[in-house]
């Protein structure tokens, strides 16, 4: 079975912590579309319970967050942003199911 769907990432972030440097922060991403592709398999083993596996692979390019503002102790210090990054992800899916 083949399998592709489009998927999208939620208010993501970066937490960003320097220690006791500088005061943490956290940086919006903005949330984008990706995608998910998948080739798998499933078999029944008995009339009820089906045993499957899925090789997958999937992108999402986070965007480039805003500029922050870092303080130290309170006063402003410099700025920190996340750049354009890429998001690759391959893997395997083991499933059993079982039908009630």
């Amino acid at each position: 079975m083949v399998s592709g769907r489009p998927t999208r990432n939620l208010n993501p972030e970066v937490e960003v912590d320097f220690g006791a440097v500088f005061d943490s922060v956290t940086l919006d991403l903005g949330e984008r579309w990706g995608w998910r592709t998948g080739l798998g398999w499933r078999r029944y083993v008995s009339p009820r319970v089906a045993a499957g596996l899925e090789l997958f692979y999937e992108s999402w390019d986070p965007g480039q967050s805003d500029a922050e503002m870092l303080s130290s102790g309170g006063l402003p210090a410099a700025t920190v942003f996340q750049p354009r990054s890429e998001s690759r992800n391959y893997g395997v899916t083991l499933r059993l199911r079982r039908d009630w």
